[in-house]
């Protein structure tokens, strides 16, 4: 039985732990965020799904 006030606290622990990895390891957070969001100027060709997707319409 979930209370708002329950998954807040839930929410906040998530939330803390990720900053606090973050801050602990900035490069591998950075590492994290870049591969979850590959920056635009990278290309489409730095995405794994679209590359495999141009090989198979070859």
């Amino acid at each position: 039985m979930h209370t708002p006030l329950g998954d807040y606290a839930i929410y906040r622990v998530q939330y803390t732990l990720k900053r606090y990895l973050e801050m602990s390891n900035p490069i591998g957070g950075y590492a994290i965020v870049r591969n979850a969001f590959p920056s635009p100027n990278l290309g489409v060709s730095s995405l794994p799904r679209c590359g495999e997707e141009g090989k198979n319409r070859r």
